[in-house]
């Protein structure tokens, strides 16, 4: 790609895209696309759906792709991560015939075919940048998904876990989970002392709960693209790490519910449905109480990541709206929680 060859073209829908962005997608595709030819490259559209990074959808000979930039607060190891997405990629096509792991007799067989999954294509990636460019995919996000059941969200997950459960071992620690709430947290209490019994409670339901496994941490309905005929994408994986393999059925169906505008009822119908069919899937045994206990955490999660992205002011006035309705709505399900620790949280 060479500077004469003109500026990038950006959709009329973009051309309010403020100048230093233009300037580092420019930069991005330059690192990583030398071949192309700049103003053949058309950005179509900002993809509202991230909150972390910003993601551009963009066209060049008559193909689409993703660009992922990093967002300004980032933590990630894109070193780490691009090992993973490696390891992954080969995972996903070594089952991708298999399909599942076929169940012991004892198991009775699933009520649907066990689903199809994929990664996003990888096209290239900058460690140095933490710049992402993955090939486009005509699939709609699970937020925008009505309908999906129980069984459909189960067997996805017992799906993605039994391929994790495959990855070499590295040097994640559960308790990273932990950290990151309360890091989160300091933005927002001074005292160390709350901060202490914060951690301590959070660390007694870590320890409540199953041994940790290698999860996937942020399976949000965004971060999912499904459909019943296509199947299922998992993207950004730059938050895995080890964690009860709960937590990720939790953020599937919590957030999905969420999304959806479910009752705290319909929510837990949903939640253990799910743990039923999982534990059949993986022929384990978690019980109500453990999917509780993940659950509770999940919250503190969800809570300390608005929380402190609102106080930031790093947000896009695009998601600026749903982050303070999560940021309420964590503060009124953790007030009984909160207030037995001695710590008071910002419900507005």
């Amino acid at each position: 790609m060479t500077s004469d060859c003109g500026p990038l073209e950006k959709s009329a829908n973009l051309l309010m895209l403020a100048e230093s962005e233009t300037t580092e997608i420019t930069q991005a595709l330059t690192v990583l696309c030398p071949d192309w030819t700049l103003s053949q490259a058309r950005v179509e559209r900002f993809l509202a759906g991230g909150y972390s990074n910003r993601n551009y959808r963009i066209r060049y000979a008559e193909q689409r792709f993703v660009l992922r930039l990093p967002g300004a607060n980032t933590t990630t190891d894109f070193a780490a991560e691009q090992v993973l997405l490696d390891n992954l990629a080969t995972l996903f096509e070594r089952s991708a015939a298999e399909r599942f792991t076929t169940p012991s007799p004892a198991v009775p067989p699933p009520a649907i075919p066990p689903p199809a999954m994929a990664l996003a294509e990888t096209v290239a990636a900058s460690i140095q940048h933490g710049w992402l460019l993955t090939r486009w995919v005509e699939q709609p996000v699970l937020a925008q998904a009505n309908g999906v059941t129980a069984e459909q969200l189960a067997s996805y997950l017992a799906a993605l876990h039994q391929r994790l459960q495959k990855l070499p071992s590295d040097q994640s620690s559960p308790t990273t989970l932990v950290e990151s709430i309360v890091d989160d947290l300091s933005l927002l209490y001074v005292d160390p002392s709350s901060q202490q019994r914060l951690r301590e409670q959070l660390l007694v339901l870590l320890q409540a709960a199953s041994p940790s496994e290698i999860c996937h941490i942020d399976l949000n309905p965004w971060n999912l693209l499904f459909d019943g005929d296509n199947g299922w994408i998992t993207l950004d994986w730059e938050t895995r790490n080890l964690a009860p393999p709960l937590f990720d059925l939790v953020t599937l169906c919590d957030g999905y519910a969420l999304n959806h505008g479910y009752s705290l009822e319909r929510t837990n119908q949903l939640a253990l449905h799910c743990l039923e069919i999982y534990n059949q899937r993986m022929q384990t045994s978690y019980s109500g109480v453990e999917l509780e206990t993940m659950r509770t955490l999940f919250r503190w999660r969800e809570y300390a990541w608005a929380a402190a992205r609102l106080v930031q002011g790093t947000l896009r006035s695009a998601v600026q709206d749903d982050v303070l309705t999560q940021r309420r709505t964590y503060a009124e399900l953790l007030a009984p929680d909160a207030a037995a620790l001695g710590i008071a949280l910002i419900p507005d």
